[in-house]
């Protein structure tokens, strides 16, 4: 069951801190996007989202039926006075809007996207906050439908709060276009750190698992053979069938004769491979660092 409802008391004595302990209460429903409500006034138990509220305060609670009562496996405080916050994830501040029209959409979701959510993620999105771009890029995570795809290539060109999620996802919606905008953001940092955010930018397309990523991933490593390797293994995961002939294809061509690259699995284990030796292992499904698997 998934309602809200607002509070009509409080107990907070049995709340030490977060994990520890819980505040209960009685909870008057006003509306249920999942289940039915089973009586005008609800006695639960909840891991508080925020503190310190006034009664009255405004909640969502995501219940499970358990030895015939109810336990709550999820609170989210709405913020009242016009702030048009609730914490949807955590402690973060995200918008209440589009918290509410994704938890109606992923309950029944053989009804329409809103035509609208788009709009309302690209709004959050605009924001200052932190908070606000992170819980918009989440919930376009999980409503995982190709209508909050300009959304999420917003937040990937914009580097928009936890943008590796909206690469994944926007991956997921469309694969082609999802990686090709995650691929722009290749070296857009300082030298310092364009390792890792490269590495992070890799491992999102290749979470996502679409083989329509890989003719993007394809077309970098045809014209920048610098990529090659990560293009490699990250084809390699999403497709071992479609991974072979454009691995041969790359080592056959030798345009990156000569380019060697550094791994490392600590800080103390680095060691060099030719781009050849690292394609090889990708092909063969090898981890290139691990003891004996390059001969």
């Amino acid at each position: 069951m998934i309602v809200v409802g607002v509070s009509k008391s409080v107990d907070t004595s049995g709340y030490e801190r977060p994990g520890h302990g819980k505040y209960s209460g009685n909870i008057a429903p006003l509306r249920a996007f999942k289940g039915a409500i089973p009586r005008s006034v609800l006695s639960l138990s909840w891991d508080p989202s925020a503190t310190g509220f006034a009664l009255g305060s405004e909640h969502i609670f995501f219940i499970r039926r358990k030895d015939q009562g109810m336990e709550v496996i999820k609170e989210i405080f709405v913020h009242g006075g016009g702030y048009p916050c609730c914490r949807t994830y955590g402690a973060m501040d995200g918008g209440t809007s589009i918290t509410l029209g994704a938890i109606e959409y992923l309950v029944a979701p053989e009804k329409s996207l809103p035509n609208n959510y788009c709009d309302l993620l690209l709004n959050e999105l605009g924001q200052t906050s932190t908070h606000r771009q992170a819980t918009a890029v989440y919930l376009a995570n999980e409503v995982d439908h190709v209508g909050c795809l300009p959304a999420l290539l917003h937040a990937i060109k914009n580097r928009s709060a936890h943008y590796p999620v909206a690469i994944c996802a926007a991956c997921r919606v469309d694969g082609e276009r999802g990686a090709e905008a995650a691929l722009l953001l290749l070296g857009m940092v300082p030298a310092h750190s364009v390792i890792r955010h490269n590495l992070v930018i890799f491992d999102a397309i290749t979470a996502a698992k679409n083989p329509a990523s890989i003719k993007r991933l394809e077309i970098l490593g045809n014209e920048k053979p610098e990529y090659r390797v990560s293009c490699a293994f990250a084809i390699r995961v999403i497709s071992e069938k479609l991974a072979g002939p454009i691995i041969q294809k790359w080592l056959a061509d030798e345009l990156d004769d000569g380019m060697r690259e550094t791994l490392s699995s600590d800080r103390w284990d680095k060691r060099e491979f030719s781009v050849d030796e690292l394609l090889r292992a990708a092909l063969a499904g090898q981890n290139p660092l691990a003891k004996g698997s390059l001969k």
